[in-house]
């Protein structure tokens, strides 16, 4: 019996000896244990990474989740488009970043950063902003990233790469803009006010030049509808009261297109996506929303 308790106290002392110390990384094995990968490089399927223990580029996340290892972390990086480096807390988090930030000290955080260059169409460290991009249809785009302009959606679909993303609203009829965070590519057929959302990279169609008061685009000139009916532009303007109906249009185009087709219209005010038909125009006044 008193050998039996003797055992079982230097069982407990291992124990707790074996919580007390890490234990060492398996030959080839990426870790930052005792630094033990510190300044390597990690070669993954399509990319590699530079190690950097205890260094975090906090921020430029664009997405988290658990892993078992470090270099299950990388893996899911190499694998993601517009990843660029990854931050790794032993106790099993992975964030995934689409920007190098600054980088800072942190002992608790285990870092790898992608050494492919930039290339193709990508907001990653902004490589692509207000570059201008045609695609395969024929349609040029300006990319603006770290933009989104809310609203405005006509469909939502997950594509594998931001150029994916911005063919596809090459090809659909009546699409100005996407929006893409990564894999969610928003195609939006109405512009909306501009604002600046870090994790959105968004492309903006040259060639259409929607009718559109974003940035009064379109403020005092004139425009045809397919009915032939002429209509002067006023960015900001409303004329208040005189409304024969309300209706939800598409488009500040569709809206146009509605008091065409509404016996006495003669003025409309769009605040998208509510088309407000008038049948007559009272004085003008101030309303920086009202197209």
């Amino acid at each position: 019996m008193h050998l039996t308790i003797n055992l079982r106290r230097g069982a407990a002392a291992a124990a707790l000896l074996a919580v007390g110390v890490s234990a060492a990384p398996a030959p080839g094995e990426v870790s930052c244990e005792n630094n033990a990968s510190n300044g390597s490089v990690y070669t993954a399927q399509n990319a590699q990474f530079d190690i950097l223990c205890g260094v975090d580029y906090a921020g430029g996340d664009m997405a988290a989740q658990g892993v078992a290892t470090f270099a299950e972390c990388i893996t899911l990086c190499d694998s993601t488009p517009g990843c660029v480096n990854v931050a790794f807390a032993p106790w099993g988090m992975c964030w995934l970043k689409n920007k190098n930030m600054t980088p800072s000290s942190n002992p608790g955080i285990w870092t790898a950063k992608s050494k492919a260059g930039l290339s193709g169409l990508t907001c990653v460290d902004n490589f692509s902003d207000k570059k201008t991009y045609t695609s395969p249809s024929g349609a040029a785009f300006e990319i603006a990233c770290g933009v989104d302009y809310a609203g405005g959606d006509m469909s939502a679909q997950n594509t594998a790469s931001f150029k994916e993303c911005v063919d596809l609203c090459g090809i659909t009829a009546g699409c100005v803009d996407v929006a893409y965070a990564a894999p969610t590519c928003y195609l939006k057929n109405i512009l909306t006010t501009a604002r600046a959302v870090g994790h959105v990279w968004s492309a903006l169609r040259k060639d259409a030049d929607p009718l559109t008061c974003e940035n009064s685009q379109w403020d005092a000139r004139e425009f045809t509808t397919e009915d032939k009916r002429v209509y002067l532009i006023g960015c900001g303007d409303d004329y208040a009261g005189g409304d024969m109906a309300a209706v939800d249009s598409a488009s500040f185009e569709a809206c146009l297109d509605a008091c065409d087709a509404a016996d006495g219209c003669v003025n409309v005010a769009y605040v998208a996506p509510r088309c407000y038909l008038k049948n007559v125009s009272n004085s003008p006044r101030e309303g920086t929303h009202v197209w």
